[in-house]
């Protein structure tokens, strides 16, 4: 094994590990694959006839070029491609001249991830996770600035997956809109085909099941996707799209009320429009101003409305009030 050692080691042995320390590279399979250790001094072990030496301590060193003192790794280019040499020379790949990368980051707001922190260190200190995930915040800002940001703050699978097709693809949320009615459409037809009923309350085989939670996770990209077109889009603004979704909602009702509506199709049309609809409102409470929001925080309103929904459904585990009578029960 050939040894490449970057750095100078110290003379005298410390207690701390970055002075007592080296990095070193072992070769790997082939010369241009280094792997780096650190090297660490170990203090002499002291005896009745004198100190017997003991030898340096490899570990495996996880930092990365960030690790190595000669590199310099600049925000803006990132990391060199190591491994491009490695791949082009199988010839089993081919180059794509001017192919170009979208990088969509994930994001959760700060509010949210100390929250997180706290709770997970309930009883003990939390200051350094607190301390480091607002360090990671500011490098990600300041090393990010080109990204294309989709908050993730707890929200399902399907409205962060909306959010990138607009933000990461750059498709409109019209075409995406429409997309998703088709794909929603499709399961309510593979499912009334395939079970003759689309009631909530005949959902007791693990087939109906799957059919029922295609259509929820269809209806949140759905919501999302509507919601946010006709907020910047149709250029209505959350408060406005909120109002008019509220309208919307609020037809089903009436007409199963006073003109005797299919009770399924009132459910289901009731719905689709709850997601557009509890989304309006809360993205203008936390939004920016400067696209038409209060501006309290994603964080703060995500906080508070899971408090509220996790009342709700134990306010309902106890008196059960959501559970009706099979008998009774519309469409089943």
């Amino acid at each position: 094994m050939t040894e490449v050692i970057d750095r100078e080691g110290v003379a005298a042995p410390a207690r701390n590990v970055e002075n007592a320390s080296r990095r070193v590279y072992v070769e790997g399979s082939r010369p241009d694959i280094r792997v780096p250790f650190r090297e660490v001094t170990q203090v002499a072990t002291r005896g009745v006839r004198g100190d017997v030496p003991n030898d340096a301590l490899r570990l495996y060193d996880t930092s990365g070029a960030h690790g190595d003192p000669e590199v310099t790794v600049a925000p803006d280019t990132g990391l060199p491609p190591l491994r491009t040499p490695w791949i082009t020379e199988r010839g089993d790949v081919e180059a794509v001249p001017g192919a170009d990368i979208t990088v969509v980051r994930l994001r959760a707001p700060r509010e949210l991830v100390q929250a997180r922190i706290m709770a997970r260190e309930a009883g003990r200190d939390p200051q350094w996770y607190l301390d480091t995930a607002a360090y990671l915040f500011d490098r990600l800002e300041h090393a990010g600035v080109e990204d294309h940001v989709v908050d993730n703050d707890d929200r399902p699978v399907a409205q962060v997956a909306a959010d990138v097709l607009h933000v990461g693809l750059h498709i409109p949320y019209l075409v995406s809109t429409t997309f998703f009615v088709v794909a929603l459409a499709a399961v309510f037809g593979v499912w009334y085909a395939s079970e003759k009923t689309l009631s909530i309350h005949s959902i007791f085989t693990r087939r109906r099941e799957v059919f029922y939670w295609a259509a929820v996770l269809t209806t949140f990209a759905l919501g999302t996707a509507c919601g946010d077109m006709t907020a910047i889009t149709l250029h209505l603004g959350y408060l406005s799209s909120g109002f008019m979704f509220a309208i919307m909602f609020a037809i089903p009702a009436v007409f199963y009320w006073r003109f005797g509506l299919n009770g399924i199709f009132a459910f289901w049309f009731a719905y689709i429009v709850t997601r557009p609809l509890g989304a309006s409102f809360a993205d203008w409470v936390g939004k920016p101003a400067s696209v038409s929001g209060l501006g309290l925080g994603n964080g703060r309103v995500s906080l508070v409305l899971a408090a509220a929904i996790a009342c709700l459904v134990a306010y309902l585990a106890v008196t059960r009030r959501d559970v009706q009578d099979a008998a009774r029960a519309p469409g089943a």
